[in-house]
């Protein structure tokens, strides 16, 4: 039997959530396994969200660093991603030769990779076919924050691997891989309407406020009376109606299509539900994040959404951007 094996970055939630649907896809649609290589706690999450399905099997592995950001904030912090990188780096030889040895129970043509340095290794390695699922690599990234040389080097090596390019819509530029390429559409999980209706019918005006994993803030709302959605990381000081939804909340995408306006970090998979959902945004600028930055300007083009600094969440004027 066909195994489908995907290896995912753990850094925060939205690579593995934006690959739900079509993991869900290839579940529901034919008779092949899934193989998902992933970090605890977003394995944790999967497992829930696929019920425990027995075609999956999941290898708990560092995947990635991403970026480490100063605290209580979502500027990145260039020192502290560089020490965590080159860590990452000196343990990638071993990562991939535990993945090799894991790897020879299943039989697989291609790795689905989004967008961890592991999943094209040991692609590169067992001479298998890399298709980069994605809207940026840390390659653009970190160059774009001027980062150790021998850094971007190692990342730009490690997109020279790549066999297929599959681009989601608002990717940065990534004319430097040269393979064959797809472009991919916005992607949500289903929405549950009826759950989204229950919201709804108890509030005239609903806005939910997320930050993703990277940032514990604080947000005082000013002029606004309406239901507050938000996660548990950010402080609100508002005297209305709040909901807290958990780290471990299945269904953020729900909430999302049950709100008038969704106040976000800019981050790639959020939006695209937003985008699915026909929900306003207001988007956190963070000019410290190539990624954040160009999403917010395409966002603003499309005229589906303005951008905020950090520093006005401090006094949230909600009525003005409602209206």
């Amino acid at each position: 039997m066909i195994t489908k094996v995907f290896f995912l970055s753990s850094h925060g939630f939205g690579h593995i959530v934006r690959t739900i649907p079509m993991i869900k896809e290839i579940l529901d649609k034919t008779n092949d396994c899934v193989y998902i290589a992933c970090d605890l706690i977003q394995i944790d999450f999967l497992r829930k969200y696929l019920n425990e399905d027995k075609r999956v099997s999941y290898s708990i592995i560092k995947t990635d660093v991403g970026f480490v950001n100063l605290p209580n904030s979502f500027t990145v912090d260039v020192e502290a991603t560089e020490t965590k990188i080159f860590e990452f780096i000196n343990s990638i030889d071993h990562i991939v030769n535990y993945e090799i040895t894991k790897l020879k129970q299943f039989e697989f043509n291609e790795i689905y990779c989004d967008i961890s340095p592991i999943g094209i290794l040991v692609g590169s390695i067992l001479k298998k076919k890399v298709i980069l699922m994605t809207n940026f690599t840390w390659y653009v990234q970190y160059k774009y924050l001027n980062l150790n040389k021998d850094i971007i080097d190692y990342y730009y090596n490690l997109d020279t691997k790549v066999n297929k390019l599959w681009t989601y819509p608002l990717s940065l530029p990534l004319d430097h891989i040269k393979c064959e390429r797809k472009s991919l559409s916005f992607v949500s999980r289903t929405f549950n309407n009826e759950f989204i209706n229950n919201i709804r019918k108890d509030f005239e005006q609903v806005v939910i406020i997320l930050s993703g994993m990277s940032a514990k803030i604080i947000v005082n709302i000013k002029n606004y009376d309406g239901l507050i959605i938000h996660t548990e990381q950010i402080k609100v000081n508002y005297n209305g109606p709040k909901v807290v939804l958990h780290k471990d909340i299945m269904n953020t995408h729900d909430y999302i299509k049950a709100s008038d306006l969704v106040v976000t970090k800019a981050g790639w998979t959020t939006v695209s539900e937003c985008v699915c959902a026909n929900v306003k945004m207001l988007l956190i600028e963070r000019p410290s994040a190539l990624e954040d930055t160009h999403i917010i300007n395409e966002i603003s083009k499309m005229g589906l959404g303005l951008s905020i600094t950090e520093e006005e969440l401090s006094e949230l004027y909600l009525d003005k951007y409602i209206k």
